[in-house]
């Protein structure tokens, strides 16, 4: 047993060197120093138009139960935008009024009045979510359609009590060349006979024209 001691010892001697270098004082690092980078907060870049100015929404009548999608360039069409009126005095009002015929249907995003006066108090004046006007016909903000359900034709409104649903506005402004900008939807209710309910859900954006047009 003896004449295997010394081995022994030198084995062991050289398992903890070898340990020790593992753990040396050498602090030579030949990677890249990885540093914390501090969180930057990203500007607020307002969204670009990518579109020119349009509405598009899509209904979905009661009696059959069709979606029915509505849309207008309004580039190719900038008179459907009623912007100001000559009896209002200094109050301003906005609205889409437009007529399409294939298939057949009149339409009405009535936002109210978008500069206000003692007679008329202010409708919208900021981007967020308004709700449809209640009381008596083409409270603003509104919307109605009409359109054949059925075979029938029939109009749509947002004024009428069970009626419910909102513009969201995302981009807001009440000056020549502002863009106006958001989506609607909820629920319209027939506005004579019996209370049918159809669903609406759409998108809008134009830029306002010369007042009076």
């Amino acid at each position: 047993m003896k004449r295997w001691t010394a081995p022994l010892l030198a084995l062991t001697f050289l398992t903890f060197a070898a340990c020790g270098d593992e753990g040396s004082g050498d602090t030579t690092d030949t990677g890249a120093a990885v540093e914390d980078v501090p969180d930057v907060e990203e500007p607020d870049i307002p969204k670009q138009v990518t579109q020119g100015s349009y509405y598009s929404f899509t209904i979905t009548f009661p009696t059959d139960g069709v979606s029915q999608k509505y849309e207008q360039n309004i580039d190719d069409a900038p008179y459907v935008i009623s912007y100001g009126s000559s009896h209002i005095g200094t109050a301003v009002s906005l609205a889409i009024e437009d007529t399409l015929y294939s298939p057949f249907a009149s339409i009405n995003f009535n936002f109210g009045f978008v500069v206000g006066s003692n007679d008329y108090p202010l409708t919208i004046d900021d981007t967020g979510r308004w709700e449809w006007g209640k009381g008596g016909k083409n409270t603003p903000p509104s919307f109605k359609i009409t359109a054949k359900d059925g075979g029938i034709q029939r109009t749509f409104a947002s004024w009428l009590p069970t009626a419910e649903g909102h513009y969201d506005i995302e981009r807001w402004g009440n000056a020549t060349g502002d863009l106006v900008k958001g989506t609607l939807e909820g629920t319209l209710v027939n506005d004579s006979g019996d209370p049918l309910e159809a669903k609406i859900i759409g998108e809008f954006q134009f830029f306002l024209p010369e007042k009076g047009q």
